[in-house]
């Protein structure tokens, strides 16, 4: 779109403070080389003896830069010798020093950077999203076309129930995947105590048979709605229930609810 030379306001960084010097408008490339003209006489271009100047060659890509082939380039800032200098207030030609041409690393174009939003329900934590971020992109931003795998994180005796925004919303399944459009986007994720939950517990490898059989739930921490069950003397579900407990065998039912105990690795 245009080639950009922006005089530092001594900040040391590009920003809405530093004053534009020139501009090429559409590039008009020769040889691959495009040549930016600074204005005789502009006080924004002059050099006052042992006080340097920084500017910034700012590069402003066309909307479709990103989606172009190819979509990357480098920049070399070629010393031009033939340079001339002088004290214009006394006529005198001042001796020029050079630094050798400078060329930037491979430069990609990227599409805009847009805001991803995670949020959930009760019952667990937001999905985490992977990358945290587009390169060249702020904390959870992207640009379109991303690829973004996301991954739910529920509670205890807590699964995903839904999500909200992803490529696969019908999926109830902890990681899903997000193909990030090209506009502030936003992803959910619901959570519920399952119908039926089964339970792993710990293994038995020695074969422990009254260890098989020690199943405990019960209040555990004075709330009296907070319920632990227990085999083998570990924790294997925490979950909230108010309703009535029936505890058969190896079948716990919470009212609606129904929680089956596997039977531990090493138990006959």
């Amino acid at each position: 779109n245009s080639i950009d030379v922006y005089l530092d306001d001594v900040s040391d960084t590009f920003d809405v403070a530093d004053t534009l010097v020139a501009t090429t408008g559409a590039p008009a490339l020769v040889a691959g080389v495009q040549t930016v003209t600074f204005t005789d006489g502009a006080a924004d271009v002059q050099l006052v003896a042992g006080l340097p100047r920084k500017y910034f060659v700012v590069l402003d890509l066309t909307a479709g830069a990103a989606a172009a082939t190819p979509n990357a380039f480098i920049v070399t800032h070629q010393t031009e010798t033939s340079s001339t200098a002088e004290d214009a207030p006394h006529d005198i030609p001042l001796r020029m020093e050079y630094l050798a041409s400078l060329t930037t690393g491979t430069v990609t174009a990227q599409g805009t950077c847009r805001a991803l939003t995670l949020s959930s329900g009760s019952g667990g934590a937001d999905p985490v999203a992977d990358p945290t971020q587009s390169t060249g992109c702020v904390a959870a931003e992207y640009v379109a076309d991303e690829v973004i795998t996301l991954t739910a994180d529920p509670d205890p005796s807590f699964a995903v129930a839904a999500w909200t925004g992803t490529d696969d919303d019908a999926s109830t399944a902890l990681v899903n995947t997000l193909t990030m459009p090209d506009a502030a986007h936003a992803v959910s994720v619901t959570y519920a105590i399952p119908d039926i939950l089964v339970i792993e517990p710990p293994a038995n490898p020695a074969g422990d048979i009254e260890a098989c059989d020690i199943i405990r739930v019960g209040d555990v921490d004075g709330s009296g709605d907070t319920t632990v069950v227990q085999v083998n003397g570990e924790d294997t579900a925490l979950f909230r229930a108010t309703t009535s407990v029936e505890l058969s065998n190896q079948v716990i039912v919470f009212g609606e609810l129904v929680i089956e105990i596997a039977k531990p690795a090493g138990c006959p």
